[in-house]
């Protein structure tokens, strides 16, 4: 189908339906980076798997409804080195979780939603067990890794968490000075004196 160009992208993370979110250290930046670090990063992991290194963010911010100080929602376009743009949306006050991820390419387009990004269409799987399933699955791969020793096993390692970090703090930055920012290349830090 080619290669992608576009991607819009919506992860609203749910919050209680009436108080804080479901674990207190989301709102500590102290424990957790804030709730834009802790649940921004697997979008962030999306895209760069789908379709690759991102080289520049731009991003707008409003306060969080339960502490002014953080990101409570976060618009941002990123732009990767193979030049597709990404529009993403990112918010951690909605009443339940919320994931719609879709790619374009020159000849169509692929859209994922839900916990376990399912293919637009698929028939969507309901209720609490349905919901954990993902998590079973990531625990499942993870501790197979280990016992076979195959590193191939884990499809994000160390060095891919890092550098979604650098493109998690970029999209922090441009919050705060309202401009573009560029995000560090891993290479780019190994190449430094």
């Amino acid at each position: 189908m080619g290669i992608p160009y576009c991607a819009p992208a919506a992860w609203r993370r749910a919050r209680r339906r009436s108080g804080p979110p479901w674990v207190p250290w989301w709102l500590d930046r102290e424990q957790s980076g804030g709730p834009l670090n802790e649940q921004c990063t697997h979008f962030i992991d999306l895209c760069r798997f789908l379709i690759g290194e991102v080289v520049e963010v731009w991003a707008a911010a409003r306060p969080h409804s339960a502490a002014k100080h953080l990101e409570g929602a976060v618009a941002m376009t990123l732009r990767f080195a193979n030049g597709a743009l990404a529009a993403g949306l990112y918010s951690c006050e909605a009443s339940e979780k919320q994931i719609a991820f879709e790619v374009f390419l020159p000849d169509g387009s692929v859209r994922l939603e839900g916990w376990d990004l399912r293919l637009k269409g698929d028939p969507p799987e309901c209720g609490p067990a349905a919901r954990e399933a993902i998590f079973v699955k990531e625990v499942a791969a993870f501790f197979q890794a280990i016992r076979s020793g195959d590193r191939s096993l884990i499809q994000s390692d160390f060095e891919d968490a890092v550098q979604t970090q650098r493109v998690v703090d970029a999209i922090g930055r441009a919050v705060k000075t309202g401009r573009s920012e560029p995000v560090v290349a891993q290479a780019a830090l190994q190449n430094r004196p």
